[in-house]
């Protein structure tokens, strides 16, 4: 890309791997594995106390690098309270399995 007359590199210019979207079913969000073990009390209860729209709002629109982001290989990058606290909820009926959900995939 030129600015002016002088090439520079514009980030996210298709010069490596993209970040590609699918939804899927809530219920199938188990079949990802965790990329991080520990998780920060204060952001897990702030999930925990979401309603069930804000919570899927969250998953389904997110803002800029909010979403829940998934390496190729099925390992969760980012978004991993948000996907806690959706297995809890498909799993105790609170949100049905079916629901369709949004995950990015990174290196797509």
């Amino acid at each position: 890309m030129l600015a002016g007359r002088t090439p520079v590199l514009v980030h996210n210019s298709n010069c490596g791997p993209g970040i590609s979207t699918r939804y899927e079913k809530a219920g199938d969000i188990g079949k990802y594995k965790d990329g991080q073990k520990t998780r920060d009390p204060a952001s897990q209860w702030y999930h925990e106390e979401l309603s069930d729209e804000e919570l899927l709002d969250g998953i389904n629109n997110p803002g800029e690098g909010d979403g829940i982001l998934v390496s190729r290989d099925g390992t969760i990058l980012g978004g991993h309270h948000r996907k806690d606290e959706l297995r809890t909820r498909v799993g105790d009926g609170r949100i049905d399995p079916d629901t369709p959900i949004r995950i990015d995939v990174y290196g797509e």
